[in-house]
């Protein structure tokens, strides 16, 4: 059976998120950033789970050789940790991967890696080896459209080539509710609160805009602003 393998942006997410998980349940660190860097030398120690199920692989976590000594003589915790590191690595990836074995050694650098940093400072490495498969293709960006397209514009009411009115011409005899402001006034709001039905409100408003008409108000259209000039 082939292993099924994941994306280079999926592995890069799934060794920051199992470098998350590391550090919160080691106490490593509050933050964990994809790097390419493998800083591991004297002093430090390697601990490394072997992964298994749709895919086979590692995760190896770096530390100091005394964090190492602390880890592994509490065994519940560094499985309890490891386990839910490697369960976020199948969440990032799609693949159902089960932590196996864990080792301690010297491991090369692995290729892909995530620095975990207490306040900004270094203190632990997660790396991670597994299959990869190609990135699926981008989507199209319609570079094969034309540089310079621009709608064609008309006039509303224009006629078409075979004679038929323009979609504008369509809505005329659509019927639209107009609403008027017949004028403004100010006062205060004891003024306000003792209005009743039948008073009269004196309003602001220009003269020779509004007409009585069989007892009915309406607005005189004294100017229609051009085309080029309506939003």
């Amino acid at each position: 059976m082939t292993d099924r393998g994941a994306t280079r942006t999926q592995l890069s997410a799934a060794v920051q998120a199992a470098a998350e998980v590391l550090a919160t349940s080691f106490q490593l660190g509050d933050e964990a950033q994809v790097s390419d860097s493998w800083p591991v030398g004297d002093g430090d120690a390697v601990l490394t789970v072997t992964m298994t199920g749709d895919a086979a692989g590692t995760l190896h976590l770096a530390v100091s050789e005394e964090v190492a000594a602390r880890l592994t003589a509490a065994t519940d915790v560094l499985t309890g940790g490891l386990t839910a590191a490697v369960a976020a690595i199948s969440a990032a990836t799609d693949l159902t991967l089960t932590a196996d074995e864990v080792d301690t050694g010297v491991v090369a650098a692995p290729p892909f890696i995530a620095e975990i940093l207490d306040g900004g400072r270094l203190t632990a490495l997660a790396g991670l080896a597994l299959p990869i498969s190609a990135d699926p293709p981008a989507e199209p960006t319609g570079a094969d459209e034309p540089e310079h397209y621009e709608p064609a514009a008309f006039t509303p009411g224009r006629q078409t080539a075979n004679g038929t009115s323009a979609p504008m011409a369509l809505l005329h005899d659509v019927e639209l509710v107009v609403t008027a402001e017949l004028g403004r006034t100010t006062m205060p709001v004891r003024e306000l609160l003792g209005l009743t039905p039948g008073m009269v409100v004196e309003i602001d408003r220009a003269a020779g805009e509004v007409v009585v008409i069989d007892e009915e108000f309406g607005i005189r259209i004294t100017e229609i602003a051009p085309v080029s000039e309506r939003t």
